[in-house]
């Protein structure tokens, strides 16, 4: 498979918002385990790491997953929570060392259903004023 090589210096983002998870926890989606929250901790840690090298400035934010609950499929299955814990330790990780510029989003949880269990239009709408809410107050916008 062939990279796309992306010059990272042609546009300098203020933010940059951070949308994954739902599939790492959410089970039944392949043949996999769904990763535990040390397993994800540590990628996402490292992810942000390599997008700090290249924005050393931007606020960067970890988002939770509209889509994801806990006691389903199983009454023990909580990738909702998993994955709210796995973004507070990534956000306390850089917090801890001095990083301040990296936060965490909540997103309210899917009010209606676009195709499958996707959120609706009116769930992305309700989502990206969460979102931009979040951006204005931690950039001071």
């Amino acid at each position: 498979m062939t990279s796309i090589a992306w010059d990272a210096s042609k546009f300098v983002p203020d933010a940059v918002v951070i949308a994954l998870g739902t599939n790492d926890f959410s089970p039944g989606d392949s043949e996999r385990e769904a990763m535990t929250v040390d397993e994800y901790t540590t990628a996402y840690i490292a992810f942000v790491e390599k997008l700090r090298g290249y924005y050393p400035d931007a606020h960067i934010f970890g988002m939770s997953s509209p889509m994801l609950g806990d006691g389903w499929p199983m009454a023990t299955d909580m990738s909702a929570s998993n994955l709210k814990s796995a973004i507070a330790a990534m956000v306390e990780h850089f917090n801890t060392a001095g990083d301040a510029n990296v936060h965490p989003i909540t997103v309210t949880k899917v009010i209606g259903t676009g195709c499958g269990t996707h959120p609706s239009a009116e769930q992305q709408a309700s989502m990206g004023a969460e979102v931009a809410t979040a951006v204005k107050t931690a950039l001071g916008w």
